[in-house]
């Protein structure tokens, strides 16, 4: 365990590295499943697409969407009504939605990609093991972006593999060169993906093995070999709700990381398949 550091002072600088919040115009969308993949034996890419995918805008790298799920043993989703303010409650069947990150990379095709960890007793995860193409789903939003701003000299990336959509979309926004650390724990080697960018990555893969997921300490311990990171980085963090507030602890209790440079959240919850963090959008 690294000693506890002095924190960094605050931003000092006249444009520091940060994250700025562009808001969207709410949409439901009713979208169909073009394409199936396994990237890896426990992730299920599904490509949605349709007509009313035009419009469509995700800036930030970390976004999400709220796709609405077919109540089981059906096919058509259970799709909420929306008012001004979001989705307003009726006493027909309550839609069950989910949170998942865009991917970017085929935005331009005209397809949504969107990736389903699978795990058992989730909802979600049971569709997308059983997806296929002509499938319908309804997703909505985003209703806003939280896109990087600022003098940005680097990036911290750790995640386990719900945040791995979201590491490719910072990893697709980095600009050539710029010095990126990624720090990533999946179950086994199997689970690797490959990462693609222009940006000078320092990547490392940690596997927890025969741990259950939330339990495993791999990521404090790949944060611990770490050197302090510079003034100009920014921290990024998604992983299970428990391990995201050791990992911000020790970056800015034993790394001295400035708060306003660590944006992190708690992508799933051990023990509650149907847990949401709230968002700062």
């Amino acid at each position: 365990m690294t000693a506890p550091t002095e924190p960094q002072a605050g931003p000092t600088t006249e444009d520091p590295p940060r994250m700025e919040l562009v808001r969207h115009r709410l949409r439901l969308r009713m979208l169909e499943v073009r394409e199936v993949q396994r990237p890896t034996p426990r992730v299920v890419r599904v490509a949605l697409g349709g007509d009313e995918l035009d419009g469509f805008s995700s800036d930030g790298p970390a976004d999400h969407v709220k796709v609405f799920l077919p109540a089981p043993g059906e096919r058509n989703p259970v799709v909420p009504t929306l008012g001004p303010d979001g989705i307003v409650p009726t006493d027909g069947p309550r839609p069950v939605g989910r949170d998942y990150t865009p991917r970017h990379h085929r935005l331009d095709e005209g397809l949504l990609e969107l990736d389903f960890v699978l795990h058992d007793g989730g909802r979600a995860s049971a569709w997308a093991a059983e997806a296929a193409v002509g499938d319908p789903l309804a997703v909505g939003g985003p209703r806003g972006s939280q896109v990087p701003a600022g003098r940005i000299e680097g990036l911290l990336l750790v995640a386990d593999e719900t945040g791995l959509p979201a590491v490719h979309n910072w990893l697709r926004w980095a600009p050539a060169g710029l010095p990126v650390t990624a720090r990533i724990e999946v179950q086994d080697d199997a689970d690797i993906q490959r990462l693609e960018t222009a940006a000078a990555l320092d990547v490392q893969w940690s596997t927890r093995g025969r741990e259950a997921p939330g339990r495993s300490g791999v990521l404090v311990d790949a944060l611990d070999a770490l050197p302090r990171p510079a003034a100009g980085t920014l921290c990024w963090v998604a992983a299970e709700t428990g391990v995201v507030g050791a990992v911000r602890s020790r970056l800015l209790r034993h790394h001295g990381v400035h708060p306003d440079r660590v944006h992190a959240r708690g992508y799933w919850k051990l023990g509650d398949a149907g847990h949401e963090e709230p968002h700062s959008d």
